[in-house]
């Protein structure tokens, strides 16, 4: 089966949120196995155990020089990928899941699943590439105190929010300055009123989804780059950020 972009930016995707799942629990290692197991599957057109995917996943793999070059010249910081591979696919049989041993099961896994994403991308040239395609916003009418949720529960410093003008990024710091005289009243305001109450939102800088990687990344600021599609519509595609772009 022929491997194209798409499924490259698909499997990307599923790789990146596993490895989310596992960064808010040390011990969340099991997506990452999810993923690499259906990773597996798909390459070989067959339902294996986990050892008998390396070949397949290690063909993709090679694309990276994470995968042996950079080992080569780190050793000391850096698994090339069949030791990694082996160490994740031994403790995935081992029984004891727990405490320090599953801890060293997750890290393991995330850098199994960093090696991959880069692989994968190896190719990738435009923005839309890169971008987180589901973007989480906040409406105008909603409370500050769901704007607040968003954050925290997503671990963002930037919030998109569409107004009137156009979109804007509303930011953890000026959530936090707008906040801090009074919590309890300012958190049930609607957003559209704290604007006129003085929350400070920031103009959101723009991209299409078409421009090259390499040249957005030249004028990248601190601040997130909203993806929008091609033509020229406000039709909002994704959200990038140099995180992405590493």
């Amino acid at each position: 089966m022929e491997f194209t972009k798409l499924h490259r930016r698909y499997f990307r995707d599923m790789f990146r949120d596993a490895r989310q799942t596992a960064f808010k629990d040390a011990e969340g290692f099991q997506q990452i196995l999810f993923a690499l197991e259906k990773f597996g599957m798909f390459l070989s057109s067959k339902t294996l155990d986990l050892g008998k995917y390396e070949r397949d996943i290690g063909k993709i793999v090679s694309e990276s020089p994470l995968s042996r070059d950079i080992p080569e010249d780190w050793r000391a910081l850096h698994f090339p990928f069949d030791v990694l591979y082996k160490l994740v696919r031994e403790a995935r049989n081992d029984a004891l899941h727990q405490g320090a041993y599953a801890r060293h099961l997750t890290n393991h896994a995330v850098q199994l699943s960093l090696l991959i994403e880069d692989a994968l991308m190896s190719s990738a040239q435009q923005i839309s590439d890169f971008m987180v395609h589901e973007v989480v916003t906040a409406k105008l009418w909603q409370p500050v105190s769901f704007a607040r949720q968003q954050m925290l529960a997503n671990s963002f410093s930037y919030l998109p929010i569409q107004t009137e003008e156009g979109w804007h990024l509303l930011s953890d710091s000026n959530l936090a300055r707008y906040l801090r005289p009074d919590r309890k009243t300012r958190m049930a305001e609607k957003i559209e009123n704290a604007i006129r109450d003085g929350l400070i939102l920031e103009p959101a800088e723009r991209c299409r989804a078409v421009e090259k990687a390499n040249e957005v990344i030249k004028a990248f600021a601190d601040r997130p780059l909203l993806v929008f599609a091609p033509s020229e519509t406000d039709e909002l595609l994704g959200i990038v950020t140099a995180f992405d772009l590493l």
